[in-house]
C-alpha cells in the first residue's frame, strides 16, 4: 500500500484528497464524514463498547473543530488503522492508499509499504500552533461528554507550543529514517508548496507514483489557496 503520513497538521488530508481525485484507489472508506468526532479514534473506542453511545460537541465547539479541516479528514479510525497494522494489509490493497500520522506508523509492518508521501510544512511553528488548538477543543468535546475511556489528547493537558514542535521534530526524523533504513520510495511534500502551486507538485506526485496520463484538472481545483 501507499502511506501518506506526517506529523499531524501538515497537509496530509489535503494529500489524500489530491489522490483521490487523481483516482488513487484508498484502503477502506476515509472520505465519508462522521456525526461524531473521530479526530483522535478515542471516540470510537466508545461506539464499539457502546454503540448506543454518540459523542457529540456543543454547536460552539463543533464548528471550531470542522474549521481545522472543512472537507473532512480523509483517515480512518484509530483502532481500524491499528487492526490492519497488525494484520497486515494483503494483496487486495496494492497500490491503495492509506493516511496515517506520527506514532502510529511504528506499528506498521514495512514489507507492506510500496512508496511513502511525507507530508511536511515549511513553518513548524504554525504547525505545532494548529496542532495544540486542535487537541484543546478535543478535550472540551471529551470533557462536555465525560468520557472515560483513553483519551489520545491526555498528552496535550499540561504541554506548551515547544513541546509539541519537539514532538513533531522527533517525528519527523523517525519517519525519514523509515523511508531510508528500508529503502523504501518515498517523496516530501510541503503544504505551503501545495497550495502555493499545485499543478506542479501534483504533477511531481503523478510521476512518482506512475500514474501515467491521468487528468490532474480536478485535483487542481480542489486545493484552495486560501
Amino acid at each position: 500500500m501507499i502511506l501518506v503520513t506526517g506529523t499531524g497538521r501538515c497537509g496530509s488530508s489535503l494529500m489524500m484528497q489530491t489522490l483521490y481525485y487523481l483516482g488513487v484507489p484508498l484502503v477502506g472508506d476515509p472520505k465519508v464524514d462522521n456525526d461524531e468526532h473521530l479526530f483522535w479514534g478515542a471516540y470510537n473506542i466508545v461506539n464499539r463498547e457502546n454503540t448506543d453511545v454518540k459523542v457529540k460537541a456543543s454547536p460552539e465547539l463543533d464548528k471550531k473543530a470542522r474549521s481545522f479541516n472543512p472537507k473532512g479528514y480523509w483517515e480512518l479510525d484509530m483502532l481500524t488503522i491499528i487492526d490492519h497494522c497488525r494484520k497486515g494489509f494483503g494483496e487486495q490493497n496494492i497500490g491503495h492508499v492509506i493516511k496515517i500520522t506520527g506514532a502510529l506508523v511504528t506499528e506498521l509492518q514495512t514489507n507492506d509499504i510500496e512508496k511513502m508521501i511525507i507530508c511536511k510544512r515549511e513553518d513548524t511553528v504554525k504547525q505545532a500552533e494548529s496542532m495544540m488548538d486542535l487537541a484543546k477543543i478535543d478535550i472540551q468535546i471529551a470533557e462536555e461528554n465525560n468520557l472515560k475511556s483513553p483519551n489520545f489528547t491526555e498528552w496535550y493537558k499540561d504541554k506548551t507550543y515547544l513541546d509539541v514542535m519537539t514532538m513533531q521534530t522527533t517525528q519527523g526524523i523517525m519517519l525519514d529514517s523509515l523511508a531510508m533504513n528500508y529503502d523504501i520510495p518515498s517523496i516530501p511534500v510541503y503544504f505551503e508548496d501545495m497550495l502555493k502551486n499545485p499543478e506542479k507538485e501534483i504533477k511531481e506526485l503523478v510521476q512518482f507514483l506512475e500514474l501515467g496520463d491521468v487528468d490532474i484538472s480536478e485535483a487542481i481545483n480542489n486545493v484552495d489557496k486560501r
